[in-house]
């Protein structure tokens, strides 16, 4: 991509690994840093945050819970579900990456600049962070209201999307985008937020940023995103979205074609913005997943920038038994 080279990449683990650790280690083509979730489950394998032996299964009735009398007895959720620590470290990571870098990471602690949240399966075009910076500045001036930019859709798109350039006002919802680029101001409107997104039960970051955000934020999370998608997921075939029917190098191929397709709009020269905001539609279903107090106290106290010891987890755990 332009402008990579003047881009600080940062990878956040919640796996050790050392191979990939070693591709990360020939990067030359910019400066990059590598943080570590503290508590992840890889290290706490035998105990909260991961699964401690006494925790209740998934599927466990909760009269046979109760019966064993497996740690969280009483927190199942309303699917019938107890906690699975893979899926709560997810939400985990996620605050804990954002909270970092703009918190506790002394390099960028007086950084004002955008913090681009990118998956480790998305697909960026060449021009997406120079198509960034354009936005950017339309934003401060055809929607300051918005607080964050979404830089690609969940959908196909045709040619006449890429060949104006444009960008459009949109709310922030699971599903509506890909790739977060937001700044610190987002994040200090979020903290406000922290208990209705610690103890909003849904084990997904994402679906319980989107009902916090339109409940707690003033006028819901408002977004500019281009027509034409400059991110692209490719991890229809593994993880959380898993499409049999699909392989890696298949949806590769298809989005190739696309930016192929529309290689001659891509750097545009002007950008600008569309349309207005459609309506709201505010969604509070939980998925569940994070019925456990255990992770509420964790969430709350990441929010805190709280560092937690060995022995500040299992005070957290003994809160399952006061």
């Amino acid at each position: 991509m332009r402008y990579i080279n003047e881009t600080l990449v940062i990878f956040s683990h919640d796996f050790y690994c050392q191979d990939v650790f070693d591709v990360i280690g020939k990067i030359d083509f910019c400066p990059y840093m590598q943080i570590f979730y503290p508590y992840a489950i890889q290290v706490y394998n035998s105990q909260f945050p991961g699964d401690d032996p006494k925790d209740c299964p998934r599927n466990l009735e909760k009269e046979e819970a109760r019966r064993r009398k497996c740690n969280n007895a009483e927190y199942q959720d309303p699917y019938r579900h107890y906690r699975e620590a893979q899926e709560a470290q997810v939400k985990h990571h996620w605050l804990w990456k954002v909270q970092f870098i703009f918190e506790n990471c002394s390099l960028l602690r007086n950084f004002e600049g955008i913090l681009f949240l990118v998956e480790d399966d998305f697909y960026l075009a060449e021009d997406t962070l120079y198509y960034l910076k354009k936005l950017e500045r339309q934003g401060r001036i055809h929607c300051p209201e918005c607080k964050m930019y979404i830089m690609g859709q969940t959908t196909d798109y045709s040619q006449d999307e890429y060949q104006s350039g444009a960008a459009k006002k949109d709310y922030w919802w699971v599903g509506n985008g890909l790739g977060m680029a937001l700044r610190k101001y987002f994040w200090k409107l979020f903290k406000y937020c922290k208990k209705s997104f610690c103890f909003f039960d849904d084990c997904n970051w994402d679906s319980t940023l989107m009902v916090v955000t339109a409940t707690c934020i003033p006028g819901g999370l408002k977004i500019l995103k281009p027509l034409g998608s400059r991110v692209f997921h490719l991890g229809s075939c593994e993880g959380f979205h898993r499409h049999k029917a699909w392989k890696t190098t298949d949806v590769l191929n298809k989005v190739l074609r696309t930016l192929n397709h529309n290689r001659n709009y891509l750097f545009p020269e002007h950008v600008f913005v569309a349309s207005d905001f459609p309506v709201l539609v505010k969604r509070t279903t939980p998925y569940g997943g994070w019925t456990d107090i255990r992770d509420h106290e964790m969430c709350l106290r990441i929010f805190n920038n709280q560092s937690l010891s060995t022995a500040d987890l299992r005070k957290i755990h003994q809160n399952l038994f006061t």
